[in-house]
């Protein structure tokens, strides 16, 4: 069994770049090439027939402090043990970039502002960092 290091909805990189690109002031250097939500960091159990499972999401927000950039989401899904998992994700969103002494996990914590909807498909998946 493989360990994931976590699990989420993941985005085509170009798709999501192409649709925040209005939205982006000042773009942080280190970009984010696996663009997700994550949903559980070092999961203890994988259910890997959900992946590929498609994740509705609408972008609502947008923040960047010059150490992490990233957008507010919502997520919504036809499968409802998906849609069960992100009624425990405490802020939805989607880290674009960070500054060199940024940290991915600290997106969370940006102070988003609204923005109009921007409708995107992610996938359920796991990252595995080899």
């Amino acid at each position: 069994m493989a360990n994931y290091e976590y699990v989420g909805c993941f985005f085509d990189y170009e798709e999501l770049s192409l649709k925040v690109r209005s939205l982006r002031r000042n773009p942080l250097e280190c970009e984010k090439l696996c663009p997700h939500v994550t949903f559980e960091y070092a999961p203890n159990a994988v259910d890997t027939s959900l992946f590929g499972e498609k994740i509705f999401v609408t972008i609502n927000g947008y923040g960047n402090d010059g150490i992490n950039e990233g957008v507010r989401v919502t997520l919504s899904s036809e499968n409802k043990r998906i849609n069960d998992m992100i009624t425990n994700i405490v802020c939805p969103h989607v880290t674009l970039a960070v500054s060199k002494a940024g940290k991915a996990v600290n997106t969370r914590y940006l102070a988003f502002d609204d923005v109009m909807p921007i409708h995107i498909v992610g996938r359920y998946g796991g990252y595995i960092d080899d």
